[in-house]
């Protein structure tokens, strides 16, 4: 269960934010179209002879792809769909706090604690230290304070951001994963025809 809680929506993040996995999101449909729409299907299967007419095959490396790039596909929709905006723009919480730190201010920084407060455990230290910055910002504190609030809530905001939502989590893991090793078997198949002929003709 801990690797489970170690895959975080940032690191999909590195597939589910690249181009490829965007254009994936229609591979399901695309998928349809050359494997159930005869005339595309006919145009791109070999021909074998059955009895004494012709009749075309798809090969098992085809139904890997397909069902490889749909799983991928929904894996790419999901990640869309469920992650959180912090996951779809950046790819670490060292990113983000870079990034929005100089146009945060305190109006925004105590619904941040606020979020904090409510999704970590009670008595923890990360509990205490954002009691202690949420009282601050309401009395006031001066810059050297200030920054040090800002980093700790952007950089807290975005791990709590970061492991939420588990179930659709662990599902785009397993969608990605099992969408690249069924596309990844259609090589393995033709490389191991390519050893066998090889083998056969050479040694």
């Amino acid at each position: 269960m801990r690797l489970f809680h170690e895959i975080t929506w940032s690191a999909l993040g590195a597939i589910g934010r690249s181009p490829i996995s965007k254009i994936a999101i229609i591979m399901p449909f695309i998928g349809y179209i050359l494997l159930l729409q005869d005339d595309v299907s006919r145009f791109m299967s070999p021909f074998v002879v059955n009895g004494d007419k012709l009749d075309f095959e798809l090969g098992i490396g085809f139904y890997f792809l397909y069902f490889g790039l749909f799983l991928f596909g929904f894996g790419s929709f999901l990640f869309q769909v469920a992650s959180p905006d912090t996951a779809k723009r950046f790819s670490s919480a060292d990113e983000y706090v870079e990034r929005i730190h100089s146009v945060t201010n305190n109006s925004d920084l105590t619904p941040r604690l606020v979020f904090i407060l409510q999704h970590v455990e009670v008595g923890s230290v990360v509990e205490k230290e954002a009691s202690l910055y949420k009282n601050a910002l309401s009395t006031g504190v001066g810059s050297s304070s200030q920054q040090a609030a800002k980093i700790f809530t952007l950089r807290n905001f975005f791990e709590i951001k970061d492991k939420s939502r588990g179930v659709f989590r662990i599902a785009v893991f397993f969608l990605f994963s099992s969408g690249i090793l069924l596309t990844m078997v259609p090589s393995f198949i033709a490389l191991g025809r390519v050893g066998r002929d090889f083998s056969r003709n050479y040694l």
